[in-house]
């Protein structure tokens, strides 16, 4: 349901690549070129896994199971009936087939997170190479550069353009985040008591699911968790090192005026841009996923060694 709401709610990211205004992957180099195409395909081949793996999931679902009658109350219900086996088989599987559904559903954020993530370090990593380019084409070695109006017009122009493209940048990231902070949390309770529920499952074998639908569940759940997770550590990896760019231009070179402005440009990116961001001490990295699965792992625990003293 968290899901879903989410999906209908949240429209920014349809319209990313306007909104972000986002510049031709060729318009950098041919290194910059490539990195950004092979993280293309990267992020292709995990949304590809991803739903693969949902459809896959959902799919195992459909397939009938003796003990299922107990666990489904709709099922339950139906075999009481007396309908005709054509309407009784046509109705089972609409039921069924909703599995396929619901898993799909539940990991479609997380890939639209991916998508919109990858868009946000692609223009930064163009920018990036911009910003490290602003003395191209002059000598900074000669001493007569100090005396150049030319050369610092022009890194004045090109520091300006550099800091109104970051704050855009940094503008749009924070939509997103505005648009999806009311199901941060709401997402990582769910994440959390879902992998606890797999995990438990697992552990207990006390549900009718087969061993290969348990490990799929499982898998699905690690691989959603890693494509939210891995598109916010990304844009915030890529944005962490604005600073260290603007430290490796030749900075003593420029006036005081274009001094000033790379002091502003240092404030502005002083940290890093964070997606799917609740609050200071709290947004999705890999930090966060480690802790998650930590919780998962307690509580599961927790739960199977419970089982073992009920048993005795």
């Amino acid at each position: 349901m968290v899901s879903l709401i989410a999906i209908i709610k949240i429209t920014q990211t349809e319209t990313c690549r306007e909104k972000l205004d986002c510049w031709s992957e060729e318009s950098g180099s041919r290194e910059t070129f490539l990195r950004i195409k092979r993280d293309a395909r990267r992020a292709t081949f995990y949304t590809i896994l991803n739903t693969v793996l949902s459809i896959a999931a959902g799919v195992t679902l459909v397939l009938p199971n003796e003990d299922e009658i107990h666990y489904h109350y709709f099922l339950k219900i139906l075999a009481e009936q007396t309908l005709p086996n054509f309407i009784t088989q046509t109705l089972y599987y609409v039921y069924k087939t909703n599995f396929v559904f619901l898993f799909f559903v539940m990991t479609v954020n997380s890939i639209r997170i991916l998508y919109v993530s990858r868009q946000i370090k692609f223009q930064s990593s163009l920018l990036l190479e911009h910003l490290g380019n602003i003395s191209e084409g002059y000598d900074v070695d000669d001493l007569n550069i100090f005396y150049n109006e030319e050369y610092h017009k022009e890194v004045n122009n090109k520091l300006k353009f550099c800091i109104r493209r970051h704050l855009h940048i940094a503008q749009f990231a924070k939509e997103i985040n505005d648009a999806v902070k009311s199901f941060i949390i709401p997402f990582a309770i769910t994440a959390t008591l879902l992998g606890m529920t797999v995990l438990l499952i697992g552990f207990t074998g006390t549900i009718y699911y087969n061993y290969y639908q348990i490990i799929l569940s499982a898998v699905l759940y690690l691989s959603t968790l890693f494509c939210a997770v891995e598109g916010s550590q990304c844009v915030e990896e890529e944005t962490d090192k604005f600073s260290q760019v603007l430290f490796s231009n030749p900075w003593y070179t420029w006036n005081r005026e274009n001094k000033k402005l790379l002091c502003i440009f240092l404030t502005i990116t002083h940290e890093p841009i964070k997606m799917l961001k609740w609050s200071e001490t709290l947004y999705l990295n890999y930090d966060w996923a480690i802790s998650v699965l930590k919780k998962v792992y307690s509580l599961g625990s927790v739960f199977f060694n419970m089982r073992g003293y009920i048993t005795k």
